[in-house]
């Protein structure tokens, strides 16, 4: 059973362009690999997503390597991540690559937004957005 995201489910997302090259430079390096279904959403949330100018985005989107508190509403915990590119993913627990299922799912989601999807091992998340905590577009931290 394969869930998409949340409270606004049609609403088209929102990345910036820096993020979509970045992305899509990543997804192509790893183009044999898109068989898991979280892989191929990504491909399409790019595909689709409304790109934004830098100067553009809204304090409460989520974007590359932008601290997030989240509430994870089945365990009832709250934790900080970060969400990453691959690279930087192994460098500690709470870095969450951009090619996790995790990891596609946030990009472009909001402040207040609850995502459903399903984990590495197959069982269902369900995860508020409660608040970020730092957004490198929002600290004028452009090339990060």
């Amino acid at each position: 059973m394969h869930l998409h995201s949340n409270i606004v489910m049609n609403k088209i997302v929102k990345i910036t362009r820096l993020d979509e090259m970045r992305i899509k430079d990543i997804l192509h390096q790893n183009i044999g690999n898109h068989s898991e279904g979280h892989l191929l959403k990504l491909i399409n949330k790019i595909e689709s997503a409304k790109i934004l100018d830098i100067l553009d985005v809204p304090k409460n989107l989520v974007t590359m390597n932008s601290r997030i508190l989240i509430k994870d509403l089945l365990r009832e915990e709250k934790r900080v991540i970060k969400l990453v590119y691959p690279d930087s993913a192994w460098k500690g627990k709470s870095l969450i690559s951009i090619l996790s299922p995790l990891g596609c799912m946030l990009l472009g989601s909001v402040v207040g937004q609850i995502i459903v999807f399903e984990d590495n091992d197959g069982l269902l998340s369900k995860i508020y957005i409660t608040k970020i905590l730092y957004q490198p577009e929002g600290s004028a931290h452009y090339s990060v």
